[in-house]
């Protein structure tokens, strides 16, 4: 009897699992592989080097920041942030996985949301007094990727380990994966949705702002030069 009540149990267990990976935060989601445009809008980062694995701890931070800020702050603006992320070096080609470069932050996109936020004075006063961040103006851009469901870490990681390959893939089959210099992560959490694409090398100038070196690579006549 107690055999099978930990049985049953232990299946009811397997299925509410199995309902939360499927249907509440779709973690197999179907997704497509498109062209994707995002609308000018500013930046703010800060850089990162290290293992691509360990860069989720150096966006905690920039949540933290921000809240931090936000608590401060007076007559305080409804704001729902969108946190970014740009990786500009392939871990499997460079020769030490800890001088990966990357910069993360929050990205203020110029639409009707935004329209009657006052984003240079956020900007100017979020940069004071954090001091750690930087700010850069970007043009709207056109990039290769695919959106995913983004209600937790189950989430970014199935977006990671099934967007990445896939969206490469497509990229080989239409002979443009040597286009791409680095890829694009946008967590939008008010409207549950993860973006990962690969923005066009003609157009992805404006997110090279990294502090740090670029790193030696296996491949010496195919390294990077930026």
């Amino acid at each position: 009897m107690i055999l099978e009540l930990v049985s049953l149990v232990s299946i009811s267990a397997i299925a509410i699992f199995l309902y939360l990976i499927v249907f509440k935060y779709k973690i197999l989601a179907k997704f497509e592989v498109k062209e994707i445009t995002f609308p000018p809008g500013q930046l703010i980062y800060t850089s990162y080097q290290g293992k691509y694995s360990q860069v989720g701890t150096k966006i905690n931070s920039v949540v933290s920041d921000l809240n931090n800020f936000l608590k401060i702050k007076a007559n305080r603006t409804k704001f729902s942030p969108i946190y970014f992320g740009i990786c500009y070096d392939d871990p499997c080609r460079i020769l030490d996985v800890n001088m990966s470069r990357a910069v993360v932050g929050i990205i203020l996109f110029q639409n009707e949301k935004n329209q009657n936020f006052q984003t240079d004075e956020f900007i100017e006063n979020f940069k004071e007094k954090t001091l750690l961040y930087k700010t850069k103006s970007f043009c709207g851009f056109t990039s290769l990727g695919a959106k995913f469901p983004l209600f937790n870490l189950l989430n970014i990681m199935s977006g990671i380990f099934r967007g990445y390959p896939a969206i490469k893939k497509h990229a080989k089959n239409l002979d443009i994966l040597n286009k791409f210099q680095c890829s694009f992560e946008v967590y939008d959490y008010e409207n549950k949705e993860l973006t990962i694409s690969f923005p066009y090398e003609s157009q992805s100038d404006l997110l090279w702002l990294s502090d740090y070196p670029v790193p030696a690579y296996k491949d010496t006549q195919n390294s990077k030069t930026k």
